[in-house]
């Protein structure tokens, strides 16, 4: 099994191309459409690394970063 990235992008377009490649070379994917969409996934995810764009809707990246730093990932 290889490593899960969580990808957070409100572009589409940019979460499919970073899939694709990112699957091709065998990490594990999952996305997040906007800010307040990245801790739900990362609670049943637990990405082992989190590709995160600054600018989306509802939380941005800065905030939503905030909030990753608090989460346990045991």
């Amino acid at each position: 099994m290889g490593y899960k990235v969580l990808i957070a992008d409100d572009e589409m377009e940019i979460r499919n191309l970073l899939r694709l490649y990112l699957e091709n070379d065998g990490f594990e994917v999952m996305e997040a459409a906007s800010g307040d969409a990245v801790m739900p996934a990362m609670k049943g995810f637990k990405p082992d690394i989190i590709l995160l764009d600054v600018v989306m809707p509802i939380f941005n990246g800065i905030e939503a970063a905030q909030e990753i730093r608090t989460f346990d990932k045991t």
